[in-house]
């Protein structure tokens, strides 16, 4: 779910049967229609053992596809614990929005 107003709306948990997942991969596509002057941005937040957080974020003006970097990849899994789950949390700029996003993970575990 998208929050609306900047604000984030409720998180989108990805767990592995494993219980860790190692080597994330994550592709962000953003679909729908934009608004004019309309930023709608995705939080990647891995929760780690212990319950430690980190995240990053990616920000679309316009619909598109966009792949976490290695440098993003980098700052999640070099906390030197597991990371037990990946939540997805998104928001848009505006009081409402026809954006949809979808977010497709693999990795390891």
């Amino acid at each position: 779910p998208i929050g609306t107003g900047g604000v984030y709306g409720s998180a989108v948990a990805i767990t592995s049967p494993s219980g860790r997942i190692t080597y994330p991969r994550v592709k962000i596509t953003w679909g729908g229609t934009f608004a004019a002057g309309e930023t709608v941005t995705v939080k990647v937040e891995a929760v780690y053992t212990g319950g430690t957080t980190a995240y990053v974020e990616k920000s679309a003006t316009a619909t598109g596809s966009q792949w976490l970097t290695d440098d993003d990849i980098l700052a999640l899994i070099t906390q030197g614990k597991d990371i037990v789950k990946l939540n997805l949390y998104a928001k848009t700029s505006a009081a409402s929005t026809t954006v949809a996003v979808t977010v497709d993970a693999c990795g390891k575990g």
